[in-house]
């Protein structure tokens, strides 16, 4: 499999406060907000609102005005790093336990000044989430490793009746999945386990009764962290949380993976791609803005247009036309200032998840094609 050709975009340098690297950025890309509202991790993007996580507290963000309107405070602590959109006017995120819920909390934001959290669900294990799109269903993987013993038993919470939610079992391969992406269209209802040393596509015609299609066993990858798939459900994107061998110098560990699913049974490796704009750290027990690998990432609706957060690598975009030729079209990095751990598009902008312990929150930037 070849190394993928670098990037060769024109670097910038802007001017920061001296206590940090000045940042390194393609001439097409610009931070247009930072909101400073502490460490985040996760966020969900719907209509006016954003939904961010942080230690003690979901804020409720209006994309408009970039101001917190409200949030489902946690005093004792949210004890996961999720949040997800169910459907107009409910989310739902990672609970553990946390604001006197266990597993997954359901929260009424009709009112976003005035969250409300009406139910929750008592899944065994969590540590992510993923909403089914169009529907009030929340996929719950375990882990996908470090200790998981429940044998790939993953839980799905049906909250059609949001004070009531129901949990679903259902088996997915040995260790259970780390994370769920899906597509879902008139044609196609996907989704993607990603776990351990293996990625599986699921047909999730029925939301409640997921069937595998394919296994695809990964040697070449540390840890499958997370998955997506195209807009057109040709391409999937695996990333590669390599916790073991963190590294942003050009190798490929904590990778992003591409793979034809043209034939969803059948799928075929195309490549693969990393960043070059970081340092080598021997463990994943390094600070979070040590830590390199591909994280959270998305792809622009209607596009193969990707972007992905890399921790201390930055976030940037690719251009996924061509898979096994992948073009960097531009990349945002500021050493000691900057950890992203999610990317999301909105518009032609592009949302991060900034979990930096001194200067995190939410970061806001522009691309211009």
């Amino acid at each position: 499999m070849k190394k993928l050709a670098a990037f060769t975009a024109i670097v910038t340098m802007v001017a920061t406060p001296a206590a940090f690297a000045a940042p390194v950025k393609s001439d097409n890309i610009k931070q247009v907000a930072n909101l400073k509202i502490g460490r985040i991790t996760e966020l969900a993007l719907q209509g006016r609102y954003v939904y961010a996580v942080g230690a003690k507290s979901v804020s409720i963000i209006d994309r408009s005005s970039r101001k917190v309107v409200g949030a489902v405070e946690c005093p004792e602590g949210i004890g996961g790093t999720e949040v997800e959109v169910l459907n107009k006017g409910f989310i739902a995120f990672a609970a553990s336990g946390g604001c006197g819920v266990p597993g997954v909390a359901i929260v009424d934001v009709r009112n976003p000044k005035k969250p409300r959290i009406v139910g929750g669900s008592a899944p065994v294990r969590s540590h992510t989430i993923t909403a089914y799109p169009g529907k009030p269903i929340v996929y719950v993987s375990p882990n996908g490793c470090c200790g998981d013993t429940r044998g790939g038993i993953e839980e799905i919470v049906d909250a059609r009746n949001a004070a009531k939610p129901k949990v679903i079992e259902y088996r997915s391969n040995g260790i259970g999945c780390h994370d769920v992406g899906f597509l879902i269209t008139k044609k196609l209802k996907l989704a993607a386990c990603a776990g351990g040393a293996e990625t599986q596509l699921w047909d999730v015609s029925d939301p409640l009764a997921p069937v595998t299609i394919s296994r695809i066993p990964t040697p070449q990858v540390f840890f499958n962290h997370s998955a997506m798939i195209s807009p057109d459900g040709k391409l999937l994107v695996v990333g590669d949380e390599a916790h073991g061998v963190t590294s942003c110098t050009g190798i490929p560990t904590g990778a992003l993976w591409f793979y034809d699913i043209s034939n969803p049974a059948a799928p075929i490796p195309l490549g693969y791609h990393t960043v070059d704009r970081g340092s080598a750290v021997s463990s994943f027990w390094a600070t979070p803005e040590s830590w390199c690998t591909a994280h959270m990432y998305n792809f622009k609706p209607g596009t193969r247009l990707l972007t992905t957060a890399w921790y201390q690598g930055g976030m940037n975009v690719l251009d996924l036309t061509d898979p096994t030729s992948p073009e960097e079209v531009a990349f945002y990095q500021a050493d000691g200032d900057f950890s992203p751990w999610a990317a999301y598009w909105e518009g032609d902008r592009i949302w991060t998840a900034d979990e930096h312990a001194e200067n995190g929150g939410v970061e806001i930037f522009e691309l211009k094609r």
